[in-house]
């Protein structure tokens, strides 16, 4: 199978698997880490441009929405986004710091909402934080994976 096949066929499950995540009937912070994963996943086997598109297809989550997901989601959309232009921009740089800023944004969290609003509950729970965190974690870890193994297969072509 040639390249191109391969990735249509890796960015075509990819997208099929964030979709079918939006209506799988498991807990909210599960469905907001597989789609995570899948998107990474789908970014780097399949090519970028099915990752921009797994990016809208998390919005078929509010067919069937619970609360958490009108709070989580657009935090996780924005973040998603950014993590997904740094790495893609970047390489194994573009991890690096995407891994920070996500970090970033949620010890930013933690610390400021209790002061705005300490009624909000959800956006600083471990509940929330952890399976969001190690998401990308995971995402990340694969991410490197993936580009060192394509550098390592290349062949090497030598100066005539």
């Amino acid at each position: 199978m040639n390249a191109a096949a391969r990735a249509w066929l890796f960015g075509l499950i990819g997208l099929g698997g964030a979709g079918l995540v939006a209506f799988a009937p498991l807990p909210w912070e599960y469905k907001l880490v597989l789609w995570v994963v899948l998107l990474n996943i789908t970014g780097d086997l399949g090519g970028r441009w099915f990752a921009y598109l797994g990016l809208l297809l998390g919005g078929l989550g509010f067919f069937n929405p619970t609360d958490a997901w009108w709070t989580t989601f657009p935090l996780m959309l924005f973040v998603t986004w950014a993590f997904l232009v740094l790495k893609h921009t970047l390489r194994v740089y573009g991890v690096v710091l995407g891994l920070l800023m996500v970090f970033a944004v949620f010890a930013a969290l933690k610390i400021a909402v209790p002061l705005m609003d300490p009624e909000l509950k959800l956006l600083t729970s471990n509940s929330f934080m952890m399976p969001a965190l190690v998401a990308f974690l995971i995402s990340s870890i694969f991410h490197v994976w993936v580009y060192f193994a394509s550098r390592t297969n290349t062949p090497q072509t030598s100066a005539a």
